[in-house]
């Protein structure tokens, strides 16, 4: 996700980028703004982003990038965002009225023309109507604007970093559990995967900040639900921007996240690596298991 800075350097060259925030007295959406990017450059290439679109944004995904400041103090919000044109949307029970922030502008939005879907997604009405509510500005690295006498901010989310279990991943970040929900693991490798009788565990190294891996760590989160009763077990490292840095990340010589490190009997066997690996890593797993001499094979 951009930060702030990067924000607003790129909103003023795309004019058509927006930020929606939606303050409701319950769950309901609305914020959203410039293009996200990564934060650091050796990450870029990891990390991709769409690029901008034109138009008003459309449906909004949870996201954890950043966390909402009303009058000085931080308050309860679900946060989204759309590509179609990057946009953030925020639901807050701290004010009565959705915001969309676009081009210099911040505007009400009708609570009728926001919607969210059973999977989810927050749904902006091509129709809904705008009333103009004066401008926002950025301050450093946070962006304020004043919505019915309030005083708002939204503010950069810090990563998770260091060892966690998945509870504490989805905590922080959300939107995971949606993927995961949408994640249709291969039943035959889980099947045989459960038969494994030797302790395994997947280290997974990811960014909480990082759109790729808001991607593809979903699906371990997945697996690691369907292998609830088997000796795998699943351990997640966030690691920061800059995350080359890191001893641990040059220890094990991780060049690019989300990357999976999987021991067997405390030595490692193997890797999750590159989105071939993580769009089925259910079948990598297994493979990586097979070959070191898996309890389980496939029928």
């Amino acid at each position: 996700m951009k930060s702030l800075r990067a924000w607003k350097l790129h909103f003023a060259l795309i004019q058509a980028g927006a930020i929606i925030l939606f303050l409701p007295s319950s769950p309901t959406p609305a914020l959203a703004q410039g293009a996200p990017a990564d934060k650091a450059a050796d990450t870029v290439e990891k990390c991709p982003v769409p690029p901008a679109a034109t138009g008003r944004p459309h449906d909004f995904r949870r996201i954890s990038d950043y966390f909402l400041l009303v009058d000085g103090k931080q308050v309860q919000a679900e946060i989204y965002q759309s590509d179609r044109p990057s946009a953030v949307l925020v639901v807050s029970p701290a004010l009565a009225s959705p915001v969309l922030l676009m081009a210099d502008s911040a505007l009400i939005v009708i609570p009728a023309a926001l919607e969210k879907k059973p999977d989810g997604l927050m749904i902006l009405r091509p129709d809904a109507v705008l009333r103009p509510r004066g401008a926002f500005e950025y301050v450093d690295q946070d962006v304020k604007f004043s919505v019915e006498g309030h005083a708002a901010m939204l503010r950069e989310q810090p990563p998770l970093l260091g060892l966690h279990h998945a509870d504490e991943v989805t905590t922080h970040n959300p939107e995971y559990l949606l993927s995961a929900k949408a994640y249709s693991a291969s039943g035959k490798h889980i099947a045989a995967l459960q038969k494994e009788e030797r302790p395994v565990i997947v280290r997974i190294y990811y960014g909480s900040w990082c759109s790729h891996c808001r991607k593809l760590v979903p699906h371990a989160v997945r697996i690691e639900q369907e292998l609830q009763r088997s000796k795998i077990r699943f351990e997640y490292f966030g690691v920061p921007a800059n995350f080359k840095s890191n001893p641990e990340i040059r220890q094990f010589g991780v060049q690019s996240i989300p990357t999976g490190v999987v021991f067997v009997n405390g030595t490692e066997a193997g890797r999750i690596v590159g989105d071939d690996a993580w769009n089925s890593p259910e079948s990598t797993l297994h493979g990586i298991l097979a070959d070191k001499g898996v309890a389980g094979g496939l029928p």
